[in-house]
């Protein structure tokens, strides 16, 4: 299996993510869910420009491409999982969890798939059991 490539930056791993749990889960990437993505990611690098969130997002959708098939990608985002459990405070941990439940919520349904993702990642991230329904 692939690892982590060694150049992408926390923003990256962060994108991924979001990518695959609202990808993924639904099979569905909607502009709702672009939008939420890019405004969260404008969140964790406030001086950050569209273009430059536009960038990360591009790069980070050939990473997920490069992935053959979705079993890939879930354990790709595992991978990113741990490594933020591993390197964020609890406080930046649980906010990514909140993304989460903001992803899922800006389609307008939450799906059983998303909860179980969020509910992986939860568990992952060293977090209680805070499901997104």
């Amino acid at each position: 299996m692939s690892s982590v490539p060694q150049d992408k930056s926390a923003l990256h791993i962060l994108a991924f993510l979001y990518l695959v749990f609202s990808h993924t889960t639904d099979a569905n990437l909607g502009a709702e869910e672009i939008g939420t993505i890019s405004g969260i990611l404008k969140k964790w690098v406030p001086g950050a420009n569209d273009a430059q969130i536009g960038r990360v997002l591009a790069e980070t959708a050939a990473w997920y491409n490069a992935i053959a098939d979705d079993a890939g990608r879930y354990a790709e985002a595992r991978r990113c999982a741990t490594i933020m459990q591993e390197q964020m405070s609890e406080t930046q941990r649980a906010a990514v969890l909140l993304n989460l439940i903001e992803i899922a919520r800006a389609d307008g349904q939450i799906t059983a798939a998303e909860d179980r993702f969020i509910a992986e990642i939860t568990e992952i991230l060293n977090l209680g059991d805070t499901r997104a329904t």
